[in-house]
Formats: structure tokens, C-alpha cells, sequence
């Protein structure tokens, strides 16, 4: 498993800034046909815990995630038959809250 200590894990944010979607992407440049997917953890803590877990497929290398507001932080692992690496490097996001709605707004039918 010591091939796969290699992985770094990207995080490209979403458009606009307050929408929740994350994008979180990683290369495995070590990962030459040996690896049978990967496993992205997340959480709110940094250095972990990392209770969250997605189970990608291989040849898969991103994942779109819609989060709340908060900061997040990442992790990726590589899959195989002799088992599963060590975490990656950590990545983190921070999902701004949406602004508050506009209140007391007013309309007007303007006749052509």
C-alpha cells in the first residue's frame, strides 16, 4: 500500500460563492491500474474526525458535493485488493450561508 501515499486531494469551489456545491478532485499519480476506487471522507473538525464517506468508483477522481454552511475538510484514499492507504493531504472549503432573503419587497404592473 505504500504506492498509494501519493494522493492529493484539490478542492475547486463551486459558482456562485454562497451556493453549497463543492467540487473535491485528487491526483493518484502512482495509481497505474492497481487501484479499485477511492474514498473520499470529510468533516468539520480539522485533522478529523472524518465522519463522512463517499465510495467512488476507480478511474473516478472528483465528486460534487452539496454542503451546508460551515468549513469542511477532506481527505481521499486509495483503494485495492491488499486494502486501503492513509489519508491524503488535508483540503478545506469553507460553504458561506446564503445572504437572508430581501423582505418588504414590492411589485408594480406597468401597463405597455
Amino acid at each position: 500500500m505504500k504506492r498509494f501515499v501519493a494522493l492529493f486531494v484539490l478542492l475547486a469551489l463551486a459558482v456562485p460563492v454562497y451556493a453549497g456545491k463543492r467540487r473535491a478532485a485528487w491526483d493518484d499519480p502512482n495509481a497505474a491500474g492497481v487501484v479499485t476506487g477511492y474514498c473520499l471522507y470529510y468533516g468539520t473538525q480539522q485533522g478529523g474526525p472524518y465522519p463522512n464517506k463517499v465510495d467512488v468508483a476507480p478511474g473516478q477522481r472528483e465528486v460534487t458535493l452539496t454542503l451546508g454552511p460551515g468549513t469542511y475538510y477532506f481527505v481521499v484514499t486509495a483503494v485495492n485488493a491488499e486494502g486501503q492507504s492513509p489519508y491524503s493531504n488535508e483540503a478545506s472549503t469553507v460553504v458561506q450561508p446564503l445572504p437572508a432573503t430581501q423582505q418588504n419587497l414590492t411589485i408594480q404592473i406597468i401597463q405597455p
